[in-house]
């Protein structure tokens, strides 16, 4: 977890919580630009699957799930999301929904909450595609699932600043 941007010495407090295969707890993380932290999910407890969210504030939330792909699986569909905020008068979030994998992965991106609709995208193996997703007055709020079965989903939430 890091943090950009703002005035020097800023931190932001952030939460993780599980979402499933785990007792209910929180773990707190402060973080600044000075200090990232990392959370570690070991799947090896979960027989390889993992859900949690981060949440932080102003409506700031991350959520993953799905099942760990062994490494020496390549011929199959391994979705990867990158996720920035552009903030100005037309704030955004470009994701860019990438496949390491040798299958095509089937990105399905339905707005939560705020504006956005649903899109689908294929994405083949070893490539990527970027995606402006809008916001409303700077909200946003998308989940993403890839429609492999494994129950991969991802969930972006929180607010971009609108100047």
């Amino acid at each position: 977890m890091t943090l950009t941007g703002g005035p020097d010495g800023k931190a932001v407090s952030l939460q993780v919580f599980p979402d499933k295969y785990r007792d209910f707890s929180n773990t707190p993380f402060t973080v600044s630009a000075a200090d990232p932290r990392r959370y570690t999910w070991d799947a090896n407890e979960t027989d390889g699957k993992y859900a949690f969210s981060v949440y932080g504030p102003d409506g700031f939330l991350r959520s993953f799930a799905g099942q760990i792909v062994p490494a020496d699986r390549t011929d199959v569909a391994i979705p990867r999301v990158e996720a920035e905020l552009l903030p100005g008068r037309h704030a955004k979030v470009r994701l860019t929904l990438r496949n390491d994998g040798g299958r095509a992965v089937h990105y399905t991106l339905t707005a939560n909450d705020y504006t956005g609709g649903t899109r689908r995208y294929h994405v083949a193996g070893g490539r990527s595609v970027v995606v402006h997703w809008p916001t409303e007055h700077g909200y946003y709020d998308v989940v993403i699932t890839d429609g492999s079965g494994t129950g991969w989903t991802q969930r972006y939430a929180g607010r971009v600043a609108t100047v």
